[in-house]
């Protein structure tokens, strides 16, 4: 955050996007990928921001942002082999992302909402 106030001149926004350590896809994500301590992070990365003075928040909004699945080899391709590349996934995480993720699906697939924190700072003047 001090690298981005040094290069912004006074009086830009900053919009940040981060995804809330919580809800059903976190419960399938947490199996092979455990974020709970780099979402924790981020935003106390920008709470020390907000509280050193250099930003403010301008707003704040959360939401449910759907996420789709036809079945769990698309999760699978999707998150699993595509997003978190460099995990390792052995038959037993294979196996018990499975069971997380046939617990949300449906006849129309699988939608695990995942719920994400915005947050507009602006720097200081």
């Amino acid at each position: 955050m001090d690298e981005i106030a040094r290069v912004f001149r006074p009086g830009v926004h900053l919009y940040v996007s981060e995804p809330v350590y919580g809800g059903a896809f976190k419960e399938v994500i947490r199996v092979f990928s455990d974020e709970r301590v780099v979402r924790a992070a981020a935003q106390a990365a920008l709470d020390s921001a907000l509280s050193i003075g250099a930003w403010t928040q301008a707003a704040e909004r959360r939401f449910e942002m759907p996420v789709r699945f036809r079945d769990c080899a698309d999760f699978e391709q999707r998150m699993m082999r595509q997003t978190f590349i460099g995990h390792p996934i052995d038959k037993t995480k294979l196996a018990a992302t499975r069971a997380a993720f046939e617990r949300h699906i449906d006849l129309g697939g699988a939608n695990p909402n995942r719920p994400i924190r915005v947050r507009l700072l602006r720097l200081m003047d």
